[in-house]
């Protein structure tokens, strides 16, 4: 059989994925919602086999350079692109995505599936 492994890396796709209706990511904890922006180039990586093939992955671990300087590296988050194809509508979710690090101008991050990946950061003129 053969394999397909595919990764793609979009530099200006994210502020189209950080519309108004898009940009809010919910708390699980608090079910509060933060403001977030995408603040790194979004990237895909998958996985394609003839016959299929289910792989059970570890964790990927990868490392995204914010595109601007980030001054709350806490507010990083690792969050992945959950599209729902029957409303065609989509939002960020951190679901299965950890931060490992994160300082002024990387995060690294860790998840358990492949998708579309960014970094996502509280926008700096945040007012709730």
């Amino acid at each position: 059989g053969t394999v397909s492994i595919v990764f793609l890396r979009y530099d200006s796709i994210g502020s189209l994925l950080s519309s108004p209706e898009n940009k809010a990511i919910s708390d699980d904890y608090n079910d509060l919602e933060t403001r977030e922006v995408v603040n790194s180039p979004v990237i895909a990586a998958a996985i394609n086999s003839d016959p299929p093939t289910l792989y059970q992955l570890d964790k990927i671990l990868f490392i995204l350079h914010h595109l601007q300087t980030a001054m709350d590296t806490e507010s990083a988050k690792c969050a992945f692109w959950k599209y729902a194809p029957e409303s065609l509508q989509g939002e960020w979710s951190t679901e299965g995505c950890e931060v490992e690090y994160s300082n002024t101008t990387h995060t690294s991050c860790k998840c358990n599936h492949l998708t579309h990946f960014a970094i996502l950061m509280s926008s700096p003129n945040h007012n709730q």
